[in-house]
């Protein structure tokens, strides 16, 4: 597949899902449109109802007044309803005059009457009719109507105005009966009707008031929408690419992943990066990760149905669309962590160095493709704990042994320590110029009953970290320690990290093991941690230096030493990280690299400690670049208390007398 047809496949897919897009955009904002017409519609029928029920309250009320108490007094009830049709004729006037009145110009009231209960039979008193009610002088009864208007007769019988939609033999009306009682105690309801048509040709003007609304308002969104059907490309390609160095992103990768039955995944990640975004600021982290990007995407140029994404800020993600065999993929991405590792990487000050990446690698052989992400990070996971920089995940057994370790390992690790089974290991610090010990670093094992190790010290430190139990694994190795060291007159150096100095009752411990073996003590803390938590570590200096307790950074120079920064923090010694002394005499960039980093602490009266020495010609080197201390397993490896015991018995019968602890980093 060219590249060209690799892009054309993408733009069309954007196409497709912009379409998508823009279609449910559409639909949306018609339906939208649609349902605030209906809404403006029936807010305006309920605001006309209320406005003719207000009408016809008004004009009800109009109606006894507008009649007088003498209309109601010349009806006469003996031995039935008699009006005389002069009165009635009036009545119906001035009716009449009053539906001519301002009072209803707002609306169009068809008829305003009067009725009384007599007998249990209704009567029109009073009615704004042409059609005479009356007979010889006498009122005619309604009384059928009566009967099948039950409103009315309930308005007899109330206080309260009722509104009714009725149906009458001369058409269909919205009716207010409104009761009234006067002062001679006659009852009467005064009614108003309003016809239904009236009612429904304002609704019909509200209806069309409602529509023009709408379609201006469509209208006016018409410009929008077309906007935004041609915008929305750029929005989806913005919202897939990663705006710092042009890949797909994460989200990207998910929807490609989705595509395929079979695939195979790989995630690269920079093993502290976060460091050289501290050291140098954000701006050279971005640089070093555009570099990174380049370089795998060169490495990949001549795959066109590979694709490389940027899945956060310090990892990449590649994407092959079939299942990758297990020798293909060691060959396809073992070769490109070698080509990552030796490549030199350029950094502000025109200096360059090398990233350390860890590689996970899963294929469809892992598990359902949309999970190939989740097994690829859990390859890295693995990878980290057997400190290699390449891990395969293609059998789905595979995927539960990272938890299932870890289970077996916390587990056991707090059974021993209910048992108080921390044991300590020494390995000495030798003086460059003549091999005497001048202290011991103290190394945290945890063993169980059979005397054998858990696990390996780094996967230990951090699942105790993850279980909160880092401070009592701490008081265990001290309180331990600190008494053979005591016994023997032994000078120890005890690893520490930043999360144990946030906890106030580690401070306290500290401080107090502080000023009981202050010339058994020193400490060092890794230097990315130092950095990152300077606030914390620098407080915590200042108080061990008050005791006396030396101070130094291990680690120094494993990625991008801020040397300043360092500097403030007033250290005793460094020691150089393990990785750089141990390629001293393989890559003259990392003999150059140390040189530097050893003549800078000399400068500045920092004793200098060399680790991972594992070789004669490794000690050689160093102690040629005037390094002040030496470290490693090619001089001695790491010891319990028995082996410490017994070591210490050949050094005093090699010597006489030895200086267990150098006077020149106890003082700092």
């Amino acid at each position: 597949m060219n590249p060209q047809f690799k892009d054309r496949r993408k733009q069309l897919h954007l196409t497709h899902l912009r379409k998508r897009q823009w279609l449910v955009i559409c639909v949306v904002y018609i339906f939208s449109m649609i349902c605030f017409s209906e809404f403006i519609y029936r807010m305006g029928a309920a605001k006309i109802l209320d406005m003719v029920d207000s009408r016809m309250d008004t004009l009800a009320a109009v109606v006894p007044l507008v009649l007088g108490e003498r209309y109601f007094d010349s009806l006469s009830f003996d031995p039935s309803l008699y009006l005389d049709e002069r009165t009635f004729d009036q009545g119906r006037d001035a009716l009449n005059v009053l539906l001519d009145s301002s009072t209803s110009e707002m609306i169009n009231v068809e008829a305003l009457f009067v009725v009384v209960e007599y007998e249990r039979k209704v009567y029109v008193v009073a009615t704004s009719r042409k059609k005479h009610p009356l007979s010889g002088n006498r009122v005619k009864p309604f009384v059928n109507w009566a009967l099948t208007n039950n409103a009315l007769m309930s308005s007899f019988q109330s206080s309260k105005p009722h509104y009714v939609n009725a149906n009458r033999s001369f058409g269909q009306y919205r009716s207010l009966y409104l009761p009234y009682e006067f002062a001679n105690g006659l009852r009467t309801v005064v009614g108003v009707e309003v016809s239904a048509s009236e009612v429904a040709r304002i609704h019909s003007l509200m209806r069309w008031l409602a529509l023009f609304s709408v379609g201006f308002l469509a209208f006016l969104g018409l410009p929008f929408i077309l906007f935004s059907r041609s915008s929305l490309k750029n929005e989806i390609i913005a919202l897939t690419t990663d705006s710092l160095v042009g890949l797909p992103n994460r989200m990207a990768l998910m929807s490609d992943i989705g595509r395929f039955n079979e695939a195979t995944v790989a995630m690269i990640n920079i093993n502290g990066f976060s460091k050289i975004n501290f050291s140098y600021g954000s701006a050279a982290a971005d640089n070093i990760l555009s570099q990174v990007a380049q370089s795998i995407q060169s490495y990949f140029s001549d795959e066109n149905d590979i694709r490389v994404y940027r899945l956060a800020a310090d990892r990449f993600g590649v994407l092959v669309p079939r299942c990758v065999s297990n020798f293909e993929m060691n060959s396809l991405f073992r070769t490109l962590a070698d080509q990552l590792h030796a490549q030199s990487f350029s950094f502000p000050g025109k200096a360059t160095g090398s990233l350390r990446f860890v590689i996970g690698v899963a294929n469809s052989n892992a598990g359902p493709v949309l999970n190939l992400l989740t097994y690829a990070n859990l390859a890295i996971i693995e990878a980290n704990i057997e400190q290699v920089e390449f891990k395969v995940l293609s059998e789905y057994q595979q995927l539960p042994n990272v938890f299932q370790r870890e289970l077996r390992i916390t587990q056991k690790a707090v059974e021993s320590l209910k048992n108080n089974g921390v044991t300590p290991y020494f390995q000495p610090v030798f003086r460059a110029e003549d091999f005497t010990v001048v202290h011991y670093e103290v190394l945290l094992r945890i063993e169980d009953n059979m005397g054998k190790s858990i696990a390996r010290p780094d996967e230990m430190l951090t699942l105790l970290r993850q279980q909160r139990l880092e401070l009592t694994v701490t008081k265990q190795l001290l309180e331990k320690s600190l008494k053979i060291a005591h016994r023997h007159n032994l000078c120890c150096s005890f690893n520490l990290s930043p999360s144990l100095l946030q906890q106030d009752p580690a401070l306290e411990m500290l401080a107090s093991y502080m000023r009981n073996y202050s010339k058994h003590m020193m400490f060092e803390l890794a230097e990315n941690e130092a950095l990152l938590y300077r606030d914390v570590t620098q407080d915590f200096f200042r108080e061990a230096k008050k005791i006396g307790v030396p101070i130094g950074i291990d680690e120094f120079g494993k990625q991008f030493s801020n040397v300043d920064r360092l500097i403030s923090l007033q250290v005793d010694f460094i020691k150089i990280d393990g990785r750089l002394v141990s390629r001293i005499t393989q890559n003259q960039g990392v003999h150059n690299t140390v040189k530097g980093l050893i003549e800078l602490a000399n400068q500045q009266g920092i004793d200098t400690v060399a680790q991972h020495c594992e070789s004669e010609h490794v000690v050689d080197a160093v102690k040629q670049l005037d390094v002040v201390y030496l470290q490693g397993f090619y001089l001695c490896q790491p010891m319990n208390q028995e082996a410490l015991e017994q070591f210490l018995l050949r050094q005093n019968e090699q010597v006489n007398e030895l200086d267990i602890k150098d006077p020149s980093i106890n003082k700092g």
